[in-house]
């Protein structure tokens, strides 16, 4: 008489899921730890050389030029961009209250801000546009 085979607990429907709670939350936070490493990076450049430039801004070329080489997101950062992207308009909020703060500003020079506002904003469409042109494949169908 045969006793059947006991598969190991390794193979269980529930601690395959937490395996793969436990890597994605694994991967979410190395991704989120790269991006938080790379700014404080930038932060200790611009201390360190006097720099009169944004750090953030040093690391969104940094990443740019690290996209432009590998030509897509690293695997590492895909789970942190995502979930980033998905609730960019929570990073909106400073600059609201920014608004608020400076409203006597923006009342003294409106004719101003408003130029300013609409000049940026063609701007930057034409910027897009124009490299959206260039950078994009032209074989796209029109389906």
């Amino acid at each position: 008489m045969t006793t059947p085979k006991k598969e190991p607990i390794t193979s269980s429907p529930f601690i395959k899921r937490v395996r793969s709670k436990v890597s994605a939350s694994i991967s979410f936070f190395g991704g989120i730890a790269l991006l938080g490493g790379l700014f404080l990076l930038c932060e200790y450049a611009v201390e360190s050389l006097s720099l009169s430039f944004p750090p953030a801004l040093i690391g969104i070329a940094i990443l740019l030029l690290i996209l432009l080489i590998i030509g897509r997101v690293p695997k590492i950062l895909q789970p942190a961009t995502g979930f980033l992207l998905s609730h960019m308009v929570v990073f909106f909020i400073p600059a609201i209250a920014g608004i608020v703060a400076y409203i006597t500003l923006i009342l003294a020079f409106p004719l101003a801000l408003l130029l300013s506002i609409v000049a940026s904003t063609v701007l930057s469409l034409l910027i897009t546009a124009l490299l959206s042109q260039k950078l994009l494949p032209k074989d796209i169908d029109n389906e």
